[in-house]
């Protein structure tokens, strides 16, 4: 098969300064960082099929075609060309309109058995109807909800826009794990009215199990030059936004992880370190926050790491937090990749009446006073995290890349047979 694949997670990095709030080159997230569509267009490849991944970009010029790392085509397609030029660069939703009809002219594109878009919840989905009848669109779940959208006339035109995206869509892959995945159905069916058989669940979260594998932490730690008496905690985690809502949203919040950090009391034992694993437009924010909270001395920054980094810093650690409000503790790429690693995966929980301990690690309360009660105790028991380190294992393997790469491999068939 033919698939292409269009993410448009490049053109929020530029939206909000993040390349140059990070360090980090556009190059570097084209070509060697590694998204869920990444690792799709990768394990697809080896099973025999020619993928490419088309990119929004922010920005005029000619398309730019690039070689990913790990052996596929990259291809960066302007926003601001023709008739929508100025419009675009005046609000960047409207780029997705003349990104579509490059993307439409693409001798790949017109030839493709799939055209699979990282998300419905899309500007670049919302406008892929232009690519016409004869082009079989797929998309999935990738956080989000329309529904939160507080403008009433904002929300009514995007779910009718959506209607009209997945109007002959082949098919919405949801993630069978993910609660809030499989809490779409009910939006898809009675708001989108999506039918029912075009919806696909299965696992759509793939790591690599080559790269993020148990290892022995003190090696691990020898390396990165940590201290080995220390308790060390990784917080992966974008940030993204300056000043993130301390209400229940779908964004992970590192500021309110840090926050609840810094209610940790003192006492005897050894020492909590903290280092933070990510970025993103926010990130000099949350600097400036570590330092008027005075914690400089227990809090690292690490910035946007590659995938086999970030896989060492999380066999170095104890403990992984991942800021983000948890309904359960069985979905999220970090979450996933710490379990493949042995590592015990703690966030926030939803719902403050829930239980705290959960399979593979636990879940605190997002309230920053009581949080640093619950993350206390368990961190300085050393028993107890590895308990929930081994118990992860078991459910990182549904989610490794071969197993993934099959089950995308069948649906993408699927789809393409139905619609022949």
């Amino acid at each position: 098969m033919k698939i292409a694949f269009v993410e448009d997670n490049f053109v929020l990095w530029q939206r909000g300064g993040s390349f140059q709030a990070s360090g980090v080159s556009q190059k570097f997230m084209l070509t060697e960082w590694e998204s869920t569509m990444d690792l799709y267009a990768s394990e697809l490849q080896k099973l025999g099929h020619e993928c490419v991944k088309y990119v929004p970009s922010l920005e005029a010029g000619p398309v730019e075609r690039l070689e990913h790392a790990l052996g596929y085509t990259v291809v960066k397609v302007p926003c601001f060309s023709g008739a929508y030029a100025s419009l675009a660069k005046l609000d960047w939703r409207v780029g997705a309109i003349p990104f579509t009809k490059r993307i439409g002219r693409e001798d790949f594109v017109k030839n493709a058995d799939i055209v699979h878009y990282q998300s419905y919840y899309s500007s670049f989905f919302l406008a892929s109807t232009l690519l016409g009848r004869d082009v079989e669109r797929t998309a999935q779940y990738t956080g989000g909800s329309i529904l939160q959208e507080k403008s009433f006339l904002r929300r009514e035109v995007g779910i009718l826009l959506l209607r009209r995206a997945l109007k002959g869509i082949g098919a919405v892959m949801l993630d069978d794990a993910d609660p809030e995945s499989m809490g779409q159905i009910e939006f898809l069916t009675k708001v989108a009215r999506l039918p029912s058989e075009r919806m696909l669940s299965l696992p759509t979260l793939m790591i690599d199990p080559d790269v993020f594998k148990p290892r022995d932490k003190r090696e691990s730690r020898r390396r990165l030059g940590m201290d080995d008496q220390a308790i060390q905690v990784m917080l992966i985690s974008a940030v993204m936004e300056e000043q993130p809502s301390r209400g229940i949203d779908l964004t992970k919040n590192p500021f309110r992880a840090v926050r609840l950090f810094s209610k940790i009391k003192i006492s005897p034992g050894p020492d909590i370190q903290l280092h933070v694993v990510g970025g993103g437009a926010g990130l000099p924010a949350l600097k400036d926050l570590v330092r008027s909270l005075n914690l400089e001395h227990a809090v690292s920054f690490h910035g946007v790491l590659k995938h086999d980094e970030v896989a060492s810093y999380i066999a170095a650690s104890d403990l992984v937090f991942v800021p983000y409000n948890f309904i359960e503790l069985n979905y999220g790429t970090s979450v996933i990749e710490a379990f493949a690693c042995g590592r015990a995966a703690c966030g926030f929980r939803r719902l403050p009446s829930a239980p705290v301990d959960r399979t593979g690690g636990f879940l605190v309360n997002p309230k920053e006073e009581s949080g640093a009660i619950e993350l206390a105790i368990r961190l300085r028991d050393s028993v107890y995290l590895e308990r929930k380190g081994s118990e992860g294992i078991e459910l990182a393997k549904p989610h490794f890349a071969a197993s993934i790469g099959k089950k995308l491999e069948s649906a993408f068939s699927s789809i393409r047979g139905a619609s022949r």
